[in-house]
């Protein structure tokens, strides 16, 4: 019987890492963008308030208060 040549053999095991391989790069890829995305949390959590946004809230929130009164009648 024949033998696979020992290119065949190569490539087989070659192929059969780049599979590997390209599944940790996904996986690495996956990790890099939740690590981002916390990174981006944590610095959106730490906006300071009293910037230009700030006299928007009042008025944002005697808003709400109308709305949920209109609601509630």
């Amino acid at each position: 019987m024949l033998e696979p040549s020992e290119d065949l053999k190569n490539t087989h095991t070659i192929s059969k890492e780049r599979v590997r391989k390209s599944e940790e790069v996904h996986l690495q890829s996956l990790q890099h963008v939740c690590v981002l995305t916390t990174e981006l949390h944590a610095h959106t959590l730490q906006i300071d308030y009293s910037s230009s946004i700030s006299p928007l809230v009042p008025h944002l929130t005697k808003m709400n208060a109308c709305r949920l009164e209109r609601t509630a009648v």
